[in-house]
């Protein structure tokens, strides 16, 4: 019993007891995160309801104006856009693939240099709904959900918060950049208000185009000015309305327009600026 009370063998106890409450610390942590891996997975499960929630969310979010009403990619402003959008229903080509986490991905951060923006101004909720909606035009082509995947998103984009609070993104960057632009140098705004004044005056086919096509007409003028690239053909003025329609000055509207109209904003742009 002496032996047992001894201060070596207290010692010893309370090393042994404070390893155990270590490894049982550590074993509850890692169970945690699995508990909480498998409720955001059981989150984004598809399910009929889910289904017919994003096929609302589609077509409410202009959606179809480039994908088409069945997301074949043959939506009205399809004509004037090159490469052409996304068809939902074939497995070819696919930027980030066709995983949830890959299209999770595209709405959250756009497709550089294409016609497709982000949408993190549409919650989260709303966007794995969308995608739900997407992945059930054809099964075969998008894999099952995996729980890895989820916790992928967790640590990018802070899915399970997102979720939970309803996903309110912040006003997308682009937007912030482009009101710096309105306030450059009195040379540059110069360019800037020469070919506003002009579009106020004008009331040409072309003119009464471009002023029903923008919220904001300084705004849109600036964006322009600022990216040479649209010049080149009306498809790359289209990709450039599109890439940010609603903060760079154009209305979302702008989605529905067919070939011919951005050929004829096209052709009265190319005058102004």
């Amino acid at each position: 019993m002496t032996f047992i009370n001894s201060p070596i063998t207290q010692r010893l106890s309370a090393a042994c007891l404070a390893l155990a409450l270590v490894a049982g610390v550590s074993h509850l942590s890692g169970g945690g995160q699995a508990l909480a891996d498998a409720a955001l997975l059981k989150q984004v499960q598809p399910s009929d309801a889910l289904v017919k929630e994003g096929q609302k969310l589609f077509m409410k979010n202009n959606c179809n104006s480039c994908h088409g009403d069945n997301g074949k990619g043959d939506g009205l402003a399809a004509a004037a856009l090159n490469p052409k959008p996304r068809n939902f229903h074939a497995n070819a080509a696919w930027k980030n693939g066709t995983s949830f986490a890959g299209l999770y991905k595209t709405l959250e951060e756009g497709i550089p240099g294409g016609a497709m923006s982000a949408y993190g101004h549409v919650s989260a909720k709303d966007r794995v709904a969308i995608i739900t909606y997407i992945r059930s035009l054809n099964k075969a082509i998008y894999p099952a959900i995996a729980e890895t995947e989820v916790n992928k998103l967790d640590q990018q984009y802070g899915l399970a918060k997102a979720l939970a609070s309803g996903g309110k993104a912040q006003i997308i960057p682009v937007s912030l950049a482009i009101s710096k632009l309105v306030e450059e140098s009195a040379a540059e705004r110069q360019k800037v208000e020469k070919a506003l004044a002009q579009v106020k005056k004008d009331s040409s086919p072309g003119a009464l185009l471009f002023q029903s096509a923008a919220y904001d007409h300084e705004r849109a003028l600036t964006a322009l000015h600022h990216s040479r690239t649209w010049k080149a053909n009306s498809s790359e003025l289209a990709k450039l309305a599109m890439s940010d329609a609603a903060h760079n000055g154009f209305k979302a509207k702008v989605r529905t327009f067919s070939g011919q109209q951005w050929q004829q904003l096209f052709d009265y742009l190319k005058k102004v600026l």
